[in-house]
């Protein structure tokens, strides 16, 4: 029997891409000031949705070559330099006020998550003890 579904393993994907985040935007911060840095955005929701749209918690395994392959729970997820964004003379396109809000924005999700993943497992000690405190 499966204690954890594909939920858990969304939720460890979005932990995960959430991290990725905080460092892309940590990257950003830190490059205010430097001349001709481009500030790099995650394509962060794009991917979770496709990834909590799967209604199946089936996995399958590939017992021959020939069978199709399952595909992956949630992408990697890739960040990418947006276009005609240059914001100051030196070409530099970071906003701060931005990246401080984007900031506070994945702390409030990973938090959430977190908070969750939590409570299933403060459920299932309370089972695994029968209970008992």
């Amino acid at each position: 029997m499966r204690i954890f579904g594909y939920q858990e393993e969304i939720q460890k994907k979005a932990l995960d891409l959430s991290s990725k985040r905080f460092k892309q935007i940590a990257n950003n911060i830190t490059n205010v000031n430097t001349p001709y840095y481009q500030a790099e955005v995650m394509n962060f929701e794009e991917e979770l949705q496709a990834a909590t749209a799967r209604k199946t918690s089936l996995h399958l395994t590939n017992t021959h070559p020939v069978h199709i392959a399952q595909k992956p729970l949630l992408k990697t997820a890739t960040t990418y330099r947006p276009p005609n964004t240059i914001m100051r003379s030196d070409q530099n396109n970071v906003d701060i006020e931005q990246e401080i809000a984007a900031l506070i924005e994945n702390n409030i999700y990973y938090s959430g998550v977190t908070t969750g993943l939590s409570s299933k497992f403060r459920l299932l000690q309370s089972v695994v003890q029968g209970g008992r405190q």
